[in-house]
C-alpha cells in the first residue's frame, strides 16, 4: 500500500495504518502521508478516522476479520480477490476487488471522488455483514451442524 500504491495517488491522500505492535517495518514506513496509530483500545476509531478500506493483502487466512469490521462499519473496501473468496462479497456492490496496483490505484480514485458510491457501497457492506456473517447467523449454522451429528 505505502510503497506501491500510495505514490500513485494524490498528494493529498493520506494513509492510517493501525495495530496493537506494528513492526519496525511498519513504524519505518511513517511519513507526513503515513500515519501509525499503534494500539487503539477501540479499533472502531480507527475505522471512523477514515472514507475507505484498503487491503492488498495477498495471502494469509485470518486477514478477512479486518475486511469484515471495516464493512460492518459501514465503510467501502477494496481489496484483493484471495481475501474475497473467503467472505464471498460481490464486487462493485458491497465490496470492490483489485488484483493489481493500477487496479487497486483506480478504485481509490473512483470512490473518492464520488461520495455516492461511498455510502451506496458501505451501506451495501453493512447490510452484507449483517446477512451473512452476524453471531446470530453462525450460532445457527453451528447448531445444525450439531445437530446434524447427533442426528446421525
Amino acid at each position: 500500500m505505502v510503497k506501491q500504491i500510495l505514490p500513485l495517488l494524490s498528494s493529498k491522500i493520506n494513509v492510517l495504518i493501525a495495530g496493537a505492535r506494528p513492526h519496525k517495518r511498519v513504524t519505518s514506513l511513517k511519513s507526513d502521508r503515513v500515519h501509525i496509530s499503534g494500539w487503539h483500545d477501540d479499533i472502531r476509531e480507527a475505522y471512523a478516522s477514515a472514507r475507505i478500506f484498503v487491503a492488498p493483502i495477498w495471502s494469509g487466512t485470518g486477514q478477512q476479520n479486518k475486511i469484515l469490521e471495516a464493512m460492518a462499519l459501514g465503510l467501502p473496501c477494496i481489496t484483493t480477490p484471495p481475501v474475497n473468496n473467503a467472505i464471498l462479497g460481490q464486487d462493485g456492490v458491497n465490496i470492490l476487488l483489485a488484483s493489481d496496483v493500477f487496479t487497486f490505484v483506480d478504485k481509490i480514485n473512483f470512490l473518492l471522488s464520488d461520495d455516492t458510491a461511498i455510502y451506496n457501497i458501505g451501506q451495501q457492506a453493512k447490510i452484507f455483514v449483517k446477512q451473512n456473517f452476524s453471531w446470530k447467523q453462525n450460532v445457527l449454522k453451528l447448531v445444525n451442524i450439531i445437530l446434524s451429528t447427533i442426528k446421525k
